[in-house]
């Protein structure tokens, strides 16, 4: 056997331990006893401690070292193994004891998480989380760092990423983008009042899942499942799970969030599966798996060619609230700027302010500007000042995301990078499929699937985030398409009096 394939052998044996650890996370936060807890905690722990122990194990480092000696590797093999040797070497860094006690917080943090998030009490979640915030401190200085130590912690999310860059874009938002929307929050001619009536769980859940079959996810390669936070979860090649949330009393909320959380799976599904545990069959970054949840959350599932086939589907579900409201109502309605203190219920534009807040909080707590205990009060100023909002109460404020009971620090600001790649993969689209818009009418979305998989998907890991945004469209991240887009979408939804359609 060969040392390439000695290697993915290995590589394969760890990815089954991935799929029971990943599995058994699944499971905490879906459907398990509470009681398990503790149990459960630990032998997460534990495996991802053993998980971690066998890849940075000198057999490992052998293994491929042997590998890239091998003459007969392609230059795809070849750069397979030089990612895998990359992530080998970074991993060394990070003690197995440290791997184990950060997987053991975090577990208990989330149910933790949970109960404060329900009572409404941050002070239930506090501890863990300050807990949370000195292991990722450790962690950076674990990782090291040149320029800020929170460019350790992005780069777990995108190593194409810097503290520099996600400055720079933000930057070019405040210049740009945010009086354009302040413009829009100003306005008051779109009328929302009918989404925000019942709509029966069970009725949502059914239009829901007839939508995403046709978006092309695959219920045979994956479900779908009720969670306190939506998220996607791959639990091996061919099963790769989604779940949901449902709010009775606002129309969308499910079924947008549903859909995110489709993208993150389609991307997941639409890996090379030849070398499953490697760089080769690896989503690239977060930022390119936010460019796919949000490209199908925002760019297809809010456009008006969507809903224009659709709706009328969504109206035979909800006639007693829909009948009479037009399709040019309705898509306005959907796509309303509001001032929404919740971040995954708030609009596609100031969908960044939020991210602007939880980036600026992390970055201080990081740099130990800001303590645990300030921020409840830290971030109901911020969105005071970005949003004009005066926060009710923790749960709805600072206890609202689930990602730093996760431990994920970091991850927020691959939200706004993935949409505004997701933006520029939108225009290249709409240059390769000059019939992109009609085929949507159509409910033919297999064109979509085809680009995304020969453009971006088919890489894996193989490519970084800026190197797959320059294969795509030639360019490298340009926030300005976002910007573009915004304009192009929204100033006809807000200067249009009269239905179009």
């Amino acid at each position: 056997m060969s040392g390439y394939k000695k290697l993915l052998e290995r590589a394969r044996q760890l990815h089954h331990l991935y799929s029971a650890v990943a599995l058994m996370e699944w499971d905490l936060e879906t459907y398990m006893p509470k009681g398990g807890v503790d149990s459960r905690s630990e032998a997460i722990a534990f495996l991802s401690r053993r998980l971690h122990e066998n890849f940075i194990s000198k057999e490992m480092g052998e293994l491929i070292e042997n590998a890239l000696a091998d003459p007969d590797l392609t230059e795809a093999q070849r750069k397979n193994v030089l990612i895998m040797k990359e992530d080998y070497e970074k991993a060394k860094k990070l003690p197995p004891e440290f791997v184990e006690e950060f997987s053991k917080t975090t577990s208990k943090a989330f149910v933790v998480w949970q109960e404060a998030k329900h009572k409404s009490d941050f002070s239930l979640f506090k501890p863990y989380l300050a807990k949370i915030v000195e292991l990722n401190i450790e962690k950076a200085n674990l990782l090291g760092w040149e320029k800020h130590p929170y460019d350790a912690l992005l780069s777990e999310y995108d190593k194409s990423a810097t503290t520099e860059l996600v400055e720079k874009v933000f930057s070019t938002l405040k210049e740009q983008f945010v009086d354009f929307v302040q413009d829009l929050l100003d306005r008051e001619n779109i009328d929302d009042s009918f989404l925000r009536k019942y709509y029966d769980k069970q009725k949502q859940w059914e239009f829901t899942v007839f939508v995403l079959k046709k978006l092309g996810y695959p219920f045979d390669k994956g479900r779908m499942d009720y969670s306190e936070h939506p998220f996607t979860i791959g639990i091996n090649i061919g099963d790769v799970r989604i779940t949901t949330k449902a709010n009775e009393y606002l129309l969308g909320d499910m079924l947008l969030s549903s859909v995110h959380e489709m993208g993150h799976a389609l991307y997941d599904l639409g890996l090379p599966t030849e070398a499953p545990g490697t760089p080769m069959s690896e989503s690239t970054s977060l930022s390119i798996h936010e460019s796919q949840s949000r490209f199908w959350e925002n760019y297809i599932a809010r456009s008006l060619p969507f809903w224009e086939h659709f709706y009328t589907a969504l109206q035979g579900f909800f006639h007693e609230h829909l009948s009479d409201v037009s399709l040019w109502k309705f898509y306005r309605a959907l796509n309303k700027v509001s001032r929404c203190p919740i971040r995954i219920q708030s609009d596609e534009l100031t969908y960044h302010f939020h991210i602007m807040i939880r980036y600026e909080l992390e970055k201080a707590l990081i740099e130990r500007r800001l303590t645990v205990d300030d921020l409840p009060h830290e971030w109901n100023t911020r969105y005071k000042a970005y949003l004009g909002i005066d926060i009710k109460n923790d749960a709805e404020g600072v206890l609202q995301d689930v990602h730093w009971s996760h431990g994920t620090i970091g991850y927020f600001p691959t939200y706004s990078l993935g949409t505004f790649y997701g933006a520029q993969f939108l225009f290249a689209m709409e240059r390769d499929i000059p019939e992109l818009w009609q085929l949507v009418r159509e409910g033919n979305f297999t064109p979509i699937h085809q680009w995304l998989q020969k453009n971006i998907w088919s890489h894996g890991k193989l490519l970084t985030s800026e190197e797959i945004a320059k294969f795509a469209t030639g360019e490298g991240l340009n926030v300005h398409y976002f910007i573009q887009y915004a304009r192009n979408k929204y100033l006809p939804i807000y200067e249009g009096e009269l239905e179009t359609v």
